[in-house]
């Protein structure tokens, strides 16, 4: 069994005082290297499942990992890989209860998915497009432990070149399903990378199409009528010379929120656009002082409730690939390596934590609290279970290794 290291160091002189406000919790680090979390979900605020990818070693090979909250304290959850995988990676989780969730994500063969029942975690057997060279599942909405619908994208061969298409997969408590998906034309790779769902004839998903070589990339939103899906027109920022969407939250089935960022030829800034039933809208975000900054995840609890969370850079920060919406897509990297290895070894990475609260006419931004010492800190994801009681997760960079992060917002 691998040793269960927890970053009490670092972390111990970095917790932000008791009460309103952001503030640092204390996680473990299942894995002895490096140790992301990218997806969280707080049916209360007693209970919290955050999952991600743990590395063993100096290498490009992750495992999966989950980090369990009891509103006292995070522990390690002990989740299974699938046999014979030779990487494993967990994006994202929705819980239907306490102790209920569904994570999905995706390994060296395509598509996982895994359950938890208390503490109990089982490999489920998720499909694969027929054709695909490569897929994965990027997020997951479950409105029960029986109805769930993940999304994601997998690549296959046209012509001579490799693209990519949307892929949507239901869970009926037996078996996943896959659902027919809309792709973008012209020749442009459809990548699905949010989902949320109210009832079961009302799903919205986010993500974003890139055309050729260059990573120039548009929103996109996809939405579920209990039949079938279909494309809604997405605005691109003015000026933004790519945009994408990351993760969308809806708190009914006229109103959503998906956040992402877009680039001009200076900087990125963070981006969020707004549903309202018939059309998608762009919200203002406060203008920042880093010369980079995206939203990698939003939680809605109701209209005027919303909170997303992703990161600030400043002009002095280097990290190659990190911001995928002006690096990219969150592809495969090269030779099959997920993508949330980033160029930039632990020590060498950039960055701060960002929040913005939404209350129905604005969004401001909320003081967050980094760890002492991190070269680099990364909210990947977060999730409210009140306006007045969030969850953001995410990782941060050390001098020697990449350790997990957790911060609760109250009051």
């Amino acid at each position: 069994m691998r040793p269960l290291l927890i970053a009490v160091t670092a972390l111990s002189t970095a917790l932000a005082p008791a009460g309103s406000g952001w503030s640092i919790q204390l996680t473990p680090n299942p894995s002895q290297h490096e140790n992301l979390l990218y997806g969280v979900s707080c049916p209360s605020a007693a209970a919290c499942t955050a999952v991600g990818g743990g590395f063993s070693a100096k290498q490009q090979v992750p495992r999966n990992i989950a980090l369990t909250w009891n509103g006292s304290r995070w522990s390690a959850a002990s989740v299974p890989d699938p046999a014979g995988a030779a990487y494993s990676i967990l994006k994202d989780v929705s819980c239907a209860s306490a102790s209920t969730c569904i994570a999905v994500g995706d390994d060296s063969s395509g598509t996982v998915g895994v359950a938890r029942s208390g503490t109990r975690w089982s490999v489920l057997s998720t499909v694969n497009p027929p054709t695909a060279e490569s897929s994965q599942l990027d997020s997951v909405s479950c409105r029960s432990a029986t109805a769930c619908t993940a999304v994601g994208w997998y690549e296959q061969i046209v012509g001579s070149a490799l693209r990519a298409f949307s892929l949507a997969e239901t869970w009926n408590g037996k078996t996943w399903s896959i659902q027919p998906t809309p792709n973008v034309g012209g020749g442009a790779s459809t990548y699905l990378t949010g989902v949320s769902c109210t009832s079961a004839t009302a799903c919205t998903a986010a993500g974003h199409s890139a055309k050729g070589n260059n990573g120039i990339s548009r929103p996109l939103a996809e939405a579920w009528n209990g039949k079938t899906w279909s494309i809604q027109a997405t605005p691109n920022p003015a000026g933004a010379i790519s945009s994408s969407l990351a993760r969308v939250s809806c708190a009914s089935a006229t109103m959503c929120i998906a956040v992402g960022g877009s680039n001009n030829a200076s900087n990125g800034r963070p981006l969020a656009e707004a549903w309202n039933g018939k059309t998608w809208s762009i919200q203002a975000t406060p203008r920042l002082s880093s010369a980079d900054a995206f939203f990698a995840g939003v939680s809605c609890t109701s209209a005027v409730a919303c909170t997303a969370a992703g990161v600030g850079q400043g002009p002095s920060d280097e990290v190659t690939g990190a911001f995928w919406p002006s690096g990219g897509s969150r592809a495969m990297g090269s030779g099959g390596l997920p993508p949330e290895r980033w160029s930039a070894p632990p020590g060498q990475q950039g960055g701060g934590t960002l929040a913005e609260a939404w209350r129905g006419k604005n969004w401001s931004v909320q003081p967050t609290p980094n760890p002492a010492g991190s070269g680099g800190t990364f909210f990947e994801g977060v999730s409210c279970s009140s306006a007045a009681a969030c969850t953001a997760i995410g990782y941060y960079d050390g001098s020697t290794t990449v350790a997990t992060l957790a911060e609760r917002h109250s009051g």
